[in-house]
């Protein structure tokens, strides 16, 4: 089982049909993605790290181009 979520193929319902049933009927397990989900995200797309990752991104393009 995925820490934060559940993987499964593009266009098949039943499949989904089934995480979605799982969910509803283990609401223990449910509340603990909810919370891992949004621990990830809070660690992985923090402002700081968005604004460094641009900050290198820029300096990058700049250096590439002879401009820095």
């Amino acid at each position: 089982m995925e820490k934060t979520g559940f993987i499964y193929d593009v266009g098949n319902v039943k499949q989904l049909e089934e995480k979605i049933e799982f969910l509803i009927r283990n609401p223990e397990i449910r509340k603990k993605m909810g919370i891992e989900g949004k621990n990830w995200v809070t660690k992985e797309f923090s402002s700081e790290r968005i604004w460094n990752g641009l900050d290198n991104l820029y300096k990058a393009l700049l250096k590439e181009k002879g401009l820095e």
